[in-house]
């Protein structure tokens, strides 16, 4: 056949397809097709440390101050170098100007931080035409003025001699076991360029002396936090600021609070307010363990690690309480249990590991979690490593580690710079409920696996070179990034998609059985003796091995080459029908084997051959499904039928059937073509009895089994509890004022009751408004403080979605005096609605004729009660409205909830 002539046309139509199967990508008309790439730069640099001087300095190339920037597709080709276009002001002050070139001026005594957007294209063939790619990237620029001091993060790497290094950070509060707090003071020179900022320390010695030129003072004369008084000011090093802390004579450790710093820069005649704070944190300077002992977190407070397991006043003499403190570690630090904030470490080679407890945010260099509760994981310094064997772990964020994870759940998003996942202990399952990502930029590696048989899941996409094991994994879908690898390694089980593969090589084993659904696009599949790879519409470059690739009639394209796999069509199988399509030449009927039918060639075009069935015969018998989910309690059937469809078997043959399963949870009974599947229990702590295989063979008048028929399998998952997802009708992050309330309605695919809780009570709570709307139940949000809450809603099997709240000060308001209210027909109740911030007044309304309302003057209306159910009374400002409940029943007694009922202003 012509390879050649194939090859060439398979690149084509791949990309063809590419296009259209991403058209979001094209951005403009078809006669002049742009792309959206990727924008490179060395180092994958974002951030530009800028000097500016009293008189702008000549324009330097954005491109060299980035370094080399570069084009990339969307699937992967380096094109090079390109054009400058645009840029835009994201965020930030107005620092910078960038001309049509691509060269930038950093304007004159501009100091702060700016985001802006820039956005380079390059022109590339695909498909033989000219595509113009365009590829943006947010840069964040920092720019002080040259010779002016400034105050930030006491940074012993900057000294004395100007350099070019990343801005210092700015400086952050004092723990209630330090000492003193330092601030670095430092200014900034410009470099050769005459933009790009070299850093040192600032030559200024400050004085405490009134009036003096560069004086320091605090603005209290008296403090609980710091010694404010001039003699306990330490300036007598330049570039630096020394504050004493005030520590409580009993317990030698200083009040958490803040006092104003006020700083004379640069001969200023007036001062710079500076906040400087001790926070509820906690220095832990030495190898250091955190537990919990009656009730209460503690840590060492010294070398000497206490007793634990012995806790008496000796032991509780080494420990210092600290719950709910944040930590910075200057060593290795081991939580066993007990409660703290989040966790740090100074330096970029210390270890954080968790046993047990509940630990915020954590920031090492090896981080190990064995236990307990964590937040969001990062990393830091040289070659970092996680480790996740058991526990909860909110995401991990770490693009430059390796990840392992043998156990325990992630609720987020795992980001690696390669990710091991597997279970190492039968009892202990792996859940990953979000997207695994692998960033290594030369072996991107995912491998997930169960070596001892417990579940292993991942709900969302997992994206890089991947590697799926054993027939306990169950992936969302997997993501190859257009030029990495999928193997398939003894894995059973069903992907909701194989995406992005167009260059990817995928690999089925001969113990793996795997089910795609969608359509995919890839490279080349090897599907190896014994394996199956069923999918529902394809178009493969080339295919090859002795396994079975199975695919609806019609639905499947080859551009290069089909060689020894067995075809087999699920659906369709009729005479004169479309088996599948190839370009000419590249596939002829003999190179690979058909399953109970006969082929005949044709041309569809002049490039395009069609393989049209001419005959069927029988070949074996086939399930009516392939997988089934079944939850505890619960059955379902399999029905069998001879394949192709609408042929019989052999006389004298029928169908026996089979399963592999722990009869103590799966069952099944047979009559006929039909078979019932039910699951009895659950077993939560060994995945494999949650497992099941079905299979259907043909067999003799003997009961032998027909070697040349093929078989029906279809695997079983028990679950625990049905199916069920939950769904919000709010589904962006929503903001409210303190005091403020938010309804949402959400609802249960399997109509399950449902709870909803808040991560941060002390920020915004969530209660149970109305369980009888039509639409689902309906939630009420309440802002307390300012910050951000995130509200989880979760049904009674399992399922959840989340609601991020922000909750602002408040600048106006609408309030109703009411919550609910409930009373009996002819009773009457007066409710209140007011605002602030806001001379409009409310339009007040109710739906139905369960309740009746009339003015009464002053915002009070009479509410009075009319026929037994439930209504809302809503009152109404702009887009703004706050609703009271009513419920009519007979003989109820007249009782109500009173209080703020609070919607902030829109």
């Amino acid at each position: 056949m012509n390879k050649t002539k194939s090859k060439v046309l398979s690149l084509i139509l791949a990309s063809a397809m590419i296009v259209s199967s991403f058209s979001s990508l094209n951005f403009a008309s078809a006669a002049t097709t742009r792309e959206t790439g990727v924008l490179n730069t060395t180092g994958d640099k974002d951030t530009l440390y800028l000097a500016s001087q009293t008189t702008p300095a000549a324009a330097v190339s954005l491109a060299t101050l980035l370094g080399a920037v570069t084009v990339e597709t969307y699937d992967h080709d380096v094109i090079g170098s390109g054009d400058f276009v645009s840029y835009t002001h994201a965020s930030g002050d107005r620092l910078v100007k960038i001309n049509s070139d691509g060269d930038l001026t950093l304007k004159k005594e501009a100091s702060g931080k700016e985001v802006i957007t820039v956005t380079y294209e390059a022109d590339y063939t695909r498909n033989d035409k000219d595509v113009v790619v365009r590829a943006s990237k947010d840069i964040t620029i920092y720019s002080d003025v040259v010779g002016v001091d400034f105050i930030a993060e006491d940074d012993a790497t900057i000294t004395a001699t100007p350099t070019v290094a990343d801005r210092p950070d700015a400086y952050s509060s004092a723990a209630v076991n330090d000492t003193d707090l330092t601030l670095g003071v430092y200014t900034v020179a410009a470099d050769t360029d005459g933009v790009t900022a070299k850093y040192s320390r600032s030559a200024t010695t400050f004085s405490t002396a009134a009036g003096d030129p560069n004086e320091v003072k605090f603005s209290k004369s008296s403090s609980n936090t710091f010694k404010v008084a001039a003699a306990d000011i330490n300036v007598t090093t330049p570039g630096a600021i020394k504050l004493a802390l005030k520590p409580n004579t009993s317990s030698g450790l200083t009040p958490v609070g803040s006092e104003t710093l006020k700083v004379k820069l640069d001969n200023d005649t007036s001062f710079t307010d500076f906040k400087v704070a001790v926070a509820k944190k906690w220095r832990a300077s030495v190898t250091s363990e955190v537990n919990k002992k009656s009730g209460t977190t503690y840590i060492n407070k010294a070398a000497a690690i206490p007793d634990w397991d012995n806790w008496d006043s000796t032991e509780k003499a080494k420990a210092q309480a600290i719950s709910g403190y944040e930590v910075v570690a200057n060593t290795s630090l081991k939580v066993l249990g007990g409660t703290i904030g989040n966790v740090s470490t100074a330096a970029n080679t210390d270890t954080v590991s968790v046993e047990d407890g509940t630990v915020g945010d954590i920031k090492a260099n090896q981080v190990a979690v064995e236990g307990g509760s964590v937040g969001t994981v990062k990393v830091k310094g040289t070659a970092p490593t996680v480790d996740v064997k058991d526990g909860k772990v909110k995401a991990i964020d770490a693009k430059t580690a390796v990840v392992t994870i043998d156990g325990g759940t992630i609720s987020g998003n795992v980001v690696g710079k390669t990710v091991a996942i597997d279970s190492n202990d039968e009892e202990i399952a792996t859940t990953i409920n979000g997207d695994v990502t692998a960033k290594d930029a030369s072996a991107p590696t995912v491998t997930v696996d169960s070596s001892s048989d417990a579940a292993v899941k991942v709900t969302g996409t997992v994206k890089g070179d991947v590697t799926l094991s054993s027939e306990n994994v169950t992936v969302g879908a997997v993501d190859a990034d257009y030029t990495n690898n999928v193997t398939f390694d003894g894995f059973v089980g069903t992907l909701k998609a194989l995406k992005n593969a167009t260059k990817a090589a995928i690999t089925v084993d001969g113990d793996s059985k795997v089910t795609v659904s969608g359509k995919v696009i890839a490279d080349s599949v090897t599907i190896e003796d014994a394996g199956k790879l069923t999918l529902e519409e394809a178009s493969l470059n080339s295919v090859d091995g002795d396994g079975t690739l199975a695919i609806p009639a019609g639905k499947l394209f080859i551009e290069d080459s089909m060689v020894d796999v067995t075809l087999q069509l699920t659906s369709g199988l009729v005479a004169g029908a479309t088996a599948f399509q190839a370009y000419s030449d590249a596939v002829t009927d003999g190179d690979f084997v058909t399953l109970g039918y006969t082929l005949e060639q044709k041309s569809a075009n002049s490039d395009v051959d069609k393989f049209v069935i001419k005959s069927v015969n029988f070949a074996g018998v086939q399930f009516d499904k392939s997988d089934l989910t079944i939850a505890k309690g619960q059955s379902s059937t399999l029905t069998v039928s001879a394949y192709p469809t609408a042929t019989a078997l052999p006389a004298g043959a029928s169908i026996a059937w089979d399963i592999d399963a722990n009869d103590d949870y799966i069952t099944m009974t047979t009559e006929g073509n039909t078979a019932t599947i039910k699951v009895v229990d659950f077993n939560k702590d060994y995945a494999t009895d949650n497992k099941a295989t079905i299979t259907a063979t043909v067999v003799d008048a003997d009961g032998n089994e027909y070697d040349d028929y093929v078989a029906a399998t279809a695997t079983v998952t028990a679950t625990a509890l049905p199916t069920s997802t939950v769904t919000l009708d709010t589904t962006k992050p929503v903001t409210v004022g303190t005091g403020a309330v938010y309804q949402y309605i959400a609802k249960s695919s399997s109509a399950a009751v449902m709870t909803a809780a808040s991560s941060d009570t002390q920020i915004a709570t969530v209660e149970l408004f109305n369980a009888a709307d039509p639409r689902g139940y309906k939630f009420q949000i309440k802002g307390l403080a300012v910050g951000t809450a995130t509200i989880t809603t979760t049904d009674a099997n399992g399922a959840t979605a989340t609601l991020t709240v922000n909750v602002t000060k408040v600048e106006g308001t609408l309030k109703a005096d009411t919550t609910t209210y409930t009373f009996a027909p002819g009773k009457v109740y007066d409710v209140k609605f007011s605002t602030t911030g806001t001379t409009a007044v409310p339009v007040v309304t109710v739906n139905g004729k369960v309740v009746s309302i009339a003015p009464r003057g002053n915002g009070v209306y009479r509410v009075t009660a009319q026929n037994p159910g439930t209504a809302f009374v809503v009152a109404t400002v702009g887009n703004t409205h706050v609703s009271v409940k009513f419920v009519v029943a007979n003989g109820a007694a007249s009782v109500g909830v009173k209080g703020n009922n609070v919607s902030t202003l829109k």
